[in-house]
């Protein structure tokens, strides 16, 4: 839409809001228009910080140009000559390399956070680390009023492209009038549960990193479309598009009618009243699709889920069904049944993993999925999307069209299955600084499914139990338990999840664990 379409519905919006009659003078409908933007933008923008991110040492001078990051002067062990090559990012002469934006947010105790997208932050240092200070990628975020600081991650997830950071103001010694007190007001998030085509939008970024004073640039426009999805980063057998692929790529992303250049992602997406309704994502910059569209993470309720999980500091986790799924064509539909072949698709469930949630709940090979949890799925991609939102440890109702044995008739069924959660291909760039279960004698465990790297392939057999993902000091002598190793009973108890595990053990002493392999461990 033109900047002259815009003015024109806003001018629109602005007589049906006021109840001004379209015989005023255009100009002052316009003035109100105006009016009530920079109010907003005034309202929204110190929510909004700049993020820049870069190597420290001297490999930072590349091609040229300087790195993000420099020896903040006075740093112990600085030449002077380091000082001058490489400025601190406070410095007036400071160029970033690499850049973002940020938003800040509230957790349910109301402690501030920034939320921004994960590729933004991706290899910064973790808010665990105790030589955060002298990580070799450092993260500095500069608030709209000018003051900036060093921040670490809280919590980041690669399949959601969202990230946590936090600041911690005791350990920089920052004063008082410098600290959370004063820390930008959180930006509320928006009720809504659905965004529709045609709601205003506001946009704010950091374009090219020219917020170097803190200041984020806007844009606006309207939702233009819903539950879009990026350019496909290559086949479901590749490992490696396994690991890039992101919940996104099933099709979650809101898209602004609005330019989104290098350095918006990570800002936010506000509606009309100043409420956060996305994470805004300069995908359209970075995969070269027309520089005028702009797309953003919306913040529903299956994001919502997640953006919990990072405020905790927790790993985010994501529904796994245990099916090959397959979409099926009109003539298929037809074969099941006349009144499908209108219907816009349905999903086959080509295979099922034998002890997979699927295959306890009761579904088969050929059943076709209609529904979950009464919202329609047409499409493999809609599945995955609603499974993997719906999270681990969550029964969803399926609605599912079996064929009869002579498949000249179909039964409609209706089935309950609990999931378990989706194998993490790519836990490299995972970041979770405070675990859901403290580690039981250094022991951490995690749901059988939940390292694509420990389990069988193809899912056969499929794994049972908790699977290890560090073990801490040796347990089990001669053949101790390491990462990888799976157990499925303590005690003697069948478990089946870390809260099962951690509920077995509790207090008692000594502890059996006995491993799908056949061994058996006594903890004392």
């Amino acid at each position: 839409m033109s900047v002259y379409g815009r003015v024109a519905f806003a001018a629109l919006g602005v007589l049906l809001a006021t109840g001004r009659s379209t015989a005023e003078e255009p100009a002052a409908v316009v003035a109100a228009m105006e009016e009530r933007l920079v109010a907003l933008i005034e309202q929204v923008e110190p929510s909004v910080v700049s993020i820049v991110r870069g190597r420290t040492g001297p490999d930072r001078l590349t091609a040229g140009r300087l790195n993000a990051f420099g020896i903040a002067p006075g740093r112990p062990g600085a030449a002077w000559n380091d000082i001058l090559q490489f400025p601190h990012p406070a410095d007036p002469g400071f160029v970033p390399d690499q850049f973002g934006a940020g938003v800040v947010v509230a957790d349910a105790e109301g402690r501030p956070f920034i939320l921004t997208n994960q590729h933004v932050v991706q290899g910064g240092p973790a808010a665990t680390d105790a030589a955060a200070a002298d990580a070799s990628t450092r993260l500095y975020v500069r608030f709209h009023d000018g003051r900036g600081y060093y921040a670490a991650i809280h919590a980041s997830d690669p399949r959601s492209d969202l990230a946590v950071l936090r600041i911690d103001f005791e350990s920089l010694g920052v004063p008082p009038a410098g600290g959370p007190a004063d820390f930008p007001r959180s930006l509320p998030l928006s009720p809504s549960k659905g965004y529709r085509k045609g709601q205003f939008a506001l946009v704010f970024g950091n374009p090219y990193g020219v917020g170097r004073d803190g200041s984020p640039s806007v844009g606006w426009g309207m939702i233009g479309n819903v539950l879009r999805r990026p350019a496909p980063v290559g086949t479901p057998l590749d490992r490696d598009s396994r690991r890039d692929e992101t919940i996104h790529h099933y099709g979650t992303l809101l898209q602004i009618d609005s330019r989104a250049d290098l350095g918006f992602s990570g800002g936010a997406t506000v509606d009309r009243e100043g409420k956060l309704i996305g994470v805004t994502t300069a995908l359209a910059a970075i995969e070269g699709y027309e520089s005028t569209t702009g797309f953003a993470i919306p913040i529903d309720d299956g994001v919502r889920r997640i953006l919990d999980a990072l405020l905790k500091g927790h790993e985010a986790e994501y529904g796994f069904l245990g099916v090959q799924p397959a979409d099926v064509t009109a003539a298929q539909r037809r074969l099941f049944s006349p009144a499908l072949a209108q219907a816009r698709g349905a999903v086959r469930a080509e295979s099922v993993k034998k002890g997979s949630p699927a295959d306890r709940g009761g579904l088969q090979v050929g059943d076709l999925i209609l529904a979950i949890d009464g919202e329609a799925v047409h499409t493999t991609a809609e599945l995955m999307r609603h499974i993997g939102l719906a999270g681990p440890n969550v029964n969803v109702q399926l609605d599912v069209l079996r064929p009869t044995s002579d498949r000249r008739t179909t039964q409609r069924r209706s089935m309950t299955v609990r999931l378990d959660k989706w194998p993490v291909v790519n836990d490299r760039d995972l970041v979770a600084t405070v675990p859901r279960h403290e580690p039981w004698r250094g022991i951490r465990v995690d749901h059988a499914t939940a390292r694509e790297r420990f389990v069988a392939p193809q899912l056969e057999p499929y794994p049972q139990g908790v699977v290890v993902l560090s073990a801490g000091e040796a347990i089990g002598g001669e053949d101790p338990l390491k990462p990888g190793d799976f157990i499925t009973a303590v005690n003697d108890r069948a478990i089946s999840s870390p809260a099962e595990f951690h509920a077995a053990v509790g207090d008692a002493a000594p502890v059996t664990l006995r491993l799908a392999d056949g061994r058996r461990i006594q903890v004392p």
